[in-house]
């Protein structure tokens, strides 16, 4: 038969013991996140998301792909224009 302790002091789970009479030891345990954690966590987004503002400032001062293939075609363009001229003339005046 079972006594009444052992409904309280069964977890549920995997139904092993468990110990409610002691309380963990809070002001020694290195895994408690403290105010001093919550702070640099706070301030480490803080950081990140003002790092990711400028990202993002700077990537929409990138010229767009249009942009860069008339500023490309243009290039070309200016650059061909002498060598065709001096190709007609040649063509002209020797054949």
């Amino acid at each position: 038969m079972r006594s009444p302790c052992d409904a309280c002091c069964k977890s549920g789970v995997n139904s092993t013991r468990v110990n409610d009479r002691r309380m963990p030891d809070l002001a020694n345990d290195p895994e408690r996140f403290t105010l001093r954690h919550a702070d640099a966590t706070r301030e480490g987004h803080a950081q990140l998301t003002e790092e990711f503002g400028l990202v993002t400032e700077q990537a929409t001062r990138l010229p767009m792909r249009k942009d860069s293939a008339s500023t490309a075609l243009l290039i070309s363009l200016i650059a061909a224009a002498p060598v065709i001229i001096w190709f007609e003339a040649h063509r002209r005046r020797c054949l």
